[in-house]
């Protein structure tokens, strides 16, 4: 009888304890997560790029996956407010290497293909990419700005399209956390 009795508490406290873990848990697991938690609409959803795709290649054919979801979450931004999509917009993220760069040229070259002018700024202080990604130069570029350099249009570079140009993070600045060695 106490075997039974300690086997039904051990699953009713397991039982209760999984609920409760449940409960806490704010993570974002899925899309419909976000509106549900967070009471925000879902612009769109993009697939993961893999690392050997190269992701101008990958933008060119429109029937792809990729392609699709970001022509989808360009047409979610031009509807967002009565004036169509916004002028400036900013992408962040709370991880490292979740799709912040690429999801940045995509819209670039999406909104540069209808016709806008667009300045793509990579202000990534740790880990510039964009450079990479459209085969620049990064010598100079938004540190050399924020240092006080006067002529913007020297680190203005054209970008993979006639109306997209791009401003690269520049010289990465020395972490000030870091202690230096003499």
């Amino acid at each position: 009888m106490n075997l039974l009795l300690a086997t039904m508490l051990g699953l009713f406290l397991g039982a209760a304890l999984a609920f409760l873990v449940e409960q806490l848990d704010q993570s974002i697991m899925a899309p419909d997560d976000l509106e549900w938690k967070l009471g925000i609409p879902l612009l769109g959803s993009i697939p993961r790029l893999p690392e050997t795709e190269n992701l101008l290649e990958a933008l060119e054919d429109r029937r792809t996956p990729l392609a699709e979801s970001y022509l989808s979450l360009f047409t979610a931004l031009r509807f967002t407010t009565s004036h169509g999509a916004p002028r400036v917009i900013f992408m962040t993220s709370s991880r490292a290497a979740e799709g912040k760069s690429t999801s940045s040229v995509a819209l670039a070259r999406n909104f540069a293909q209808l016709g806008k002018k667009v300045l793509l700024i990579d202000a990534d202080m740790r880990d510039p990419s964009i450079h990479h990604m459209l085969k620049l130069t990064n010598s100079g570029g938004l540190t050399n700005v924020l240092a006080g350099a006067d002529d913007l249009q020297r680190f203005i570079q054209k970008g993979p399209h006639e109306k997209m140009a791009v401003m690269t993070a520049g010289p990465i600045p020395p972490n000030p956390d870091r202690k230096s060695v003499v």
